[in-house]
């Protein structure tokens, strides 16, 4: 499978891509939220204007990012699970007619259709929240250590 993933080098490199640039809208709009609740907190109605145009522009930004985002990811997943249909079809054509004739022509239908998009689904979902996971723990870890430097 992981051969698979990699055939595509330039497609996985944008789906990386994809994946980390999530993690600059993450922070950025949890930055915006933080000091918009900071201000909220201290009642400075000048610096809740300051921050409330910020907070506007990093969640315009995090569309922006997202988008952008979804369309480096898609082309990856869209490209990858046309390899797999491609070749589970070639399996299917290189079957004996006794072989292929032991399973009804709506179970191969159905591993060519659902189970394939079952797989896409399941598989990029969690591959996006496997990197999206290991994103914010290290961008945490160098928080905290900045932070706490003593």
């Amino acid at each position: 499978m992981t051969e698979l993933l990699l055939e595509d080098k330039q497609g996985s490199i944008r789906y990386l891509i994809g994946c980390f640039i999530l993690l600059s809208e993450f922070l950025l709009t949890n930055y915006a939220i933080a000091k918009i609740a900071g201000v909220v907190q201290t009642g400075d109605l000048s610096d809740l204007i300051k921050y409330g145009i910020f907070g506007f522009l990093a969640f315009i930004y995090a569309g922006v990012v997202f988008i952008f985002s979804r369309l480096l990811r898609i082309g990856y997943m869209r490209d990858t699970t046309l390899r797999i249909r491609r070749r589970a079809f070639e399996n299917n054509m290189t079957k004996t007619t006794r072989s292929f004739n032991k399973k009804l022509k709506n179970e191969y239908i159905s591993n060519l259709v659902n189970d394939i998009n079952t797989f896409e689904g399941k598989y990029f979902h969690a591959l996006l929240n496997l990197i999206f996971g290991a994103e914010i723990y290290f961008a945490s870890l160098l928080i905290l250590f900045y932070l706490e430097w003593d």
